[in-house]
């Protein structure tokens, strides 16, 4: 028997509910499979580029950047027109890298933005 044969055999032993609970999860999985995110290389850190902070491969556009314009309503295709450099698969990893570090990601922003508020000040 095979695993898939097995595993159809345990779904169907399974409530109802829990079948479309499994199913969904499945369908999920399946999703991010296919969407999954782009290769860490798209993403660097570098001790002497950016003073280390996570940027776009091979450019200075840090991560916390492009966050930190999508929060105030830029869309990809105005980042994209405002940094050429950028290609259609460094936006998706910048924002699959900061939902996997949003904390990192939102102090270095509230730290850049506390740093140009004493640079006007």
């Amino acid at each position: 028997m095979s695993m898939v044969e097995r595993i159809n055999e345990d779904l169907e032993r399974l409530p109802l509910t829990l079948q479309s609970e499994v199913l969904n999860f499945v369908e999920y999985l399946r999703f991010k499979n296919e969407h999954q995110s782009i290769p860490e290389s798209v993403i660097q850190s570098t001790p002497d580029v950016c003073f280390g902070k996570p940027r776009i491969r091979n450019t200075r556009i840090p991560v916390w950047l492009l966050v930190s314009f999508r929060n105030q309503g830029a869309s990809n295709q105005e980042l994209l027109r405002n940094y050429p450099s950028l290609t259609q698969h460094d936006l998706p990893a910048a924002w699959d890298y900061y939902s996997n570090h949003k904390n990192e990601i939102d102090q270095e922003i509230t730290y850049q933005h506390s740093f140009e508020q004493n640079l006007t000040d």
